[in-house]
């Protein structure tokens, strides 16, 4: 619904939450060519539980000898300059990781609750008001309603033919909320008034309202719930404000060229070398981005996206950027919990790039060998002619060469590689002793 708060508001790229784990102390489980492989990284990839220590036991073992081989081909990858082929990729990631962190350092660490505060939301939140509204978003509109109303003209008829939000279609009806989630604006204005009453036109973050109270209660509820959500609900709200006042110091910093921007309403292979050298926007009064610079964004445009929504991307991106220099600026890359991310995404694209390369991109199945599997497999496709059946036997016979590939690979760095195993601790490690069943905790 438009009046009432959203409990989390997304602004674009910024309020991405980061979520941070601390460890107290990272234990080496294994070695790869002197390399390790830590506690955490095992623990995050166990299931919570299992059904029997012994189905504990054999996966642990088989999770540490997975991380191993995945540890292999990075450092094969490596040695292979497949970095080179990952960097256009990895560049992106890392842009994202740092706007991340940035949100962190500009937010997450600046969101302060006072005990007050709580007891504050928790009686709005325990409070609740059954509404009518009507939302529009023209002042002289929500002034002609207004006026209907005073003259006895049913809310709902109104509601239904005016108004701008869900609601319309119900004749405004609203239902029951808590007043912690409406708009504060209209929040103040709820708060004084008495059942039936009709408010007069409220300005809020949505254009224009007119309410209408059914009813009120308040709930006894005195549980911890009750507090847990006020207090996730002012975090989110203070985090949301932080978040838009930094946005807007940010695009203070930024001037827009109308006709720049317009380039972007033309498809990718209609922008001329004579429309990329006109400016888009000017960046602290001095740094010039030509449309050239940006050329590449519209190469992902749908034909069809219309102007609005070009020039939305095209400015989301330009923000982006500012965003990312801001975070290199603050040296947030330096950060421990950033570089291991880092380090963890380029990891990432190293095994996956390099699995390409040296496996799926070399396997070719050919029609004879497909022929030949259906030939010797007639049994299992009885009711079936070869052409209903041949992507399908296609596609395994891919799975099979594939996996055959990777143990012939993987069987290869094993021999030449000096691995190290403690046992012991990758039997142990992050297993919760007070539980009575089978389970694992963080370090």
């Amino acid at each position: 619904m438009q009046s009432v708060k959203r409990l989390i508001l997304i602004i674009p790229s910024l309020l991405i939450i980061l979520g941070c784990s601390k460890v107290k102390q990272d234990k080496i489980l294994a070695k790869v060519n002197g390399e390790p492989i830590t506690a955490s990284e095992f623990i995050k990839a166990l299931p919570p539980r299992f059904p029997s220590a012994t189905d504990e036991e054999n996966y642990r073992r088989s999770l540490i000898d997975q991380l191993i081989n995945k540890k292999l081909i990075i450092q094969e990858a490596i040695k292979l300059g497949i970095d080179r082929e990952i960097e256009n990729a990895f560049a992106e990631d890392k842009k994202s990781i740092l706007i991340q962190a940035l949100y962190d350092d500009v937010v997450t660490k600046n969101v302060k609750i006072s005990r007050n505060e709580i007891e504050k939301a928790r009686s709005l939140l325990l409070t609740k008001v059954y509404l009518k509204q009507i939302t529009v978003t023209d002042e002289n509109i929500v002034q002609m309603i207004y006026n209907e109303l005073n003259r006895g003209v049913n809310f709902d008829s109104l509601a239904k033919k005016y108004s701008q939000d869900f609601y319309a279609q119900v004749g405004g009806d609203v239902g029951f909320l808590p007043l912690l989630y409406l708009d504060s604006l209209v929040r103040n204005y709820v708060q004084k008034m008495q059942i039936n009453e009709i408010s007069m036109p409220i300005k809020s973050e949505d254009g224009y309202q007119i309410v209408q109270i059914i009813d009120k209660q308040v709930d006894k509820d005195t549980s911890s719930l009750i507090t847990k959500n006020a207090r996730e609900f002012l975090e989110q709200e203070k985090s949301r404000i932080l978040a838009q006042n930094y946005l807007n110091k940010l695009e203070q910093r930024l001037e827009f060229n109308p006709v720049g921007l317009q380039i972007f309403y033309k498809n990718y292979d209609e922008i001329t070398d004579a429309d990329g050298e006109i400016w888009v926007v000017k960046k602290d009064n001095q740094k010039v981005v030509y449309a050239k610079n940006l050329k590449h964004i519209a190469k992902e445009f749908p034909n069809l996206l219309d102007t609005t929504m070009r020039t939305y991307a095209v400015k989301r991106a330009i923000i982006d950027d500012l965003l990312y220099e801001d975070a290199l600026a603050r040296q947030l890359d330096k950060k421990p919990e950033v570089q291991r991310q880092l380090n963890e995404r380029r990891d990432e694209w190293r095994y996956e790039r390099f699995l390409y390369t040296q496996i799926t991109e070399k396997i070719q199945i050919t029609d004879d060998e497909v022929q030949a599997y259906y030939n010797a497999n007639k049994e299992k496709y009885a009711n079936n002619k070869l052409p209903t059946v041949a992507e399908q036997i296609r596609q395994q016979l891919f799975a099979d060469r594939r996996t055959e590939l990777y143990r012939q690979l993987i069987d290869s760095l094993k021999a030449q590689a000096k691995i190290e195993v403690f046992e012991p601790l990758v039997q142990n490690v992050g297993k919760n002793k007070k539980s009575k069943g089978v389970s694992n905790e963080n370090i």
